[in-house]
Protein backbone atom coordinates (compact mmCIF):
# COMPACT_ATOMS: atom_id res chain seq x y z
CA UNK A 1 0.00 0.00 0.00
CA UNK A 2 1.43 3.41 -0.55
CA UNK A 3 1.27 5.97 1.03
CA UNK A 4 -1.11 8.45 1.95
CA UNK A 5 -1.69 11.43 0.06
CA UNK A 6 -3.74 14.86 0.32
CA UNK A 7 -5.13 14.75 -2.94
CA UNK A 8 -5.87 11.57 -5.29
CA UNK A 9 -7.52 12.41 -8.91
CA UNK A 10 -8.98 9.29 -10.39
CA UNK A 11 -10.40 9.27 -14.27
CA UNK A 12 -10.48 6.14 -16.80
CA UNK A 13 -10.00 6.56 -20.45
CA UNK A 14 -11.71 4.46 -23.11
CA UNK A 15 -9.06 2.46 -25.48
CA UNK A 16 -9.46 1.58 -29.15
CA UNK A 17 -10.13 -1.91 -28.76
CA UNK A 18 -12.94 -1.08 -26.19
CA UNK A 19 -11.63 -1.73 -22.40
CA UNK A 20 -11.41 1.17 -19.78
CA UNK A 21 -8.09 2.19 -18.18
CA UNK A 22 -8.90 3.49 -14.67
CA UNK A 23 -6.07 5.36 -12.82
CA UNK A 24 -5.72 7.10 -9.45
CA UNK A 25 -2.90 9.72 -9.92
CA UNK A 26 -1.01 12.28 -6.84
CA UNK A 27 -2.54 15.01 -7.27
CA UNK A 28 0.22 17.12 -6.04
CA UNK A 29 3.21 15.73 -7.74
CA UNK A 30 1.01 13.99 -10.51
CA UNK A 31 2.62 10.47 -9.45
CA UNK A 32 0.23 7.48 -10.77
CA UNK A 33 -0.82 5.31 -7.96
CA UNK A 34 -2.46 2.49 -8.79
CA UNK A 35 -4.46 1.44 -12.59
CA UNK A 36 -6.23 -0.91 -13.70
CA UNK A 37 -8.22 -2.36 -17.06
CA UNK A 38 -12.15 -2.73 -16.29
CA UNK A 39 -14.45 -3.71 -19.18
CA UNK A 40 -16.16 0.54 -18.61
CA UNK A 41 -16.12 3.17 -15.60
CA UNK A 42 -18.49 1.54 -12.59
CA UNK A 43 -18.30 1.84 -8.98
CA UNK A 44 -17.32 -1.30 -8.54
CA UNK A 45 -14.07 -1.08 -11.01
CA UNK A 46 -13.10 2.06 -8.61
CA UNK A 47 -14.03 0.48 -5.45
CA UNK A 48 -11.30 -2.26 -6.34
CA UNK A 49 -8.83 0.55 -7.20
CA UNK A 50 -9.68 2.80 -4.22
CA UNK A 51 -8.84 -0.52 -2.05
CA UNK A 52 -5.53 -0.55 -3.08
CA UNK A 53 -4.67 2.88 -1.53
CA UNK A 54 -5.21 5.11 1.43
CA UNK A 55 -7.81 7.24 1.91
CA UNK A 56 -6.76 10.48 0.92
CA UNK A 57 -7.50 13.81 1.97
CA UNK A 58 -9.33 15.30 -1.09
CA UNK A 59 -10.56 12.72 -4.12
CA UNK A 60 -10.67 14.58 -7.72
CA UNK A 61 -13.40 13.46 -10.12
CA UNK A 62 -14.98 14.23 -13.43
CA UNK A 63 -18.02 13.68 -11.08
CA UNK A 64 -19.64 10.42 -12.78
CA UNK A 65 -21.89 8.88 -10.64
CA UNK A 66 -19.80 5.36 -10.64
CA UNK A 67 -16.66 6.99 -9.37
CA UNK A 68 -18.40 9.26 -6.81
CA UNK A 69 -20.35 6.25 -5.23
CA UNK A 70 -16.81 4.24 -4.94
CA UNK A 71 -15.91 7.15 -3.44
CA UNK A 72 -18.13 7.35 -0.68
CA UNK A 73 -18.14 3.70 -0.32
CA UNK A 74 -14.58 2.95 -0.52
CA UNK A 75 -13.50 6.41 1.68
CA UNK A 76 -16.75 6.90 3.74
CA UNK A 77 -17.07 10.61 4.94
CA UNK A 78 -14.14 11.91 2.93
CA UNK A 79 -15.11 15.11 0.50
CA UNK A 80 -15.05 14.89 -2.87
CA UNK A 81 -13.78 17.57 -5.30
CA UNK A 82 -15.13 17.55 -9.01
CA UNK A 83 -12.99 18.37 -11.47
CA UNK A 84 -13.70 21.72 -12.29
CA UNK A 85 -12.05 21.21 -16.32
CA UNK A 86 -14.10 18.38 -16.34
CA UNK A 87 -17.23 20.27 -15.09
CA UNK A 88 -16.58 23.30 -17.87
CA UNK A 89 -15.85 20.66 -20.41
CA UNK A 90 -19.11 18.76 -20.14
CA UNK A 91 -20.93 22.16 -19.30
CA UNK A 92 -19.77 23.44 -22.65
CA UNK A 93 -20.81 20.39 -24.70
CA UNK A 94 -24.42 20.95 -23.54
CA UNK A 95 -27.31 18.71 -22.45
CA UNK A 96 -27.73 17.17 -25.74
CA UNK A 97 -23.94 15.62 -25.78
Amino acid sequence: MTAKHHTVMADGTYMVHGWCLIVAIDGDGGEVLVWQWCAHESRAAYITLFSRIPVPDVPVTDGLRGVRAACRQAWLGTRIQRCPVARAARHARGPDL
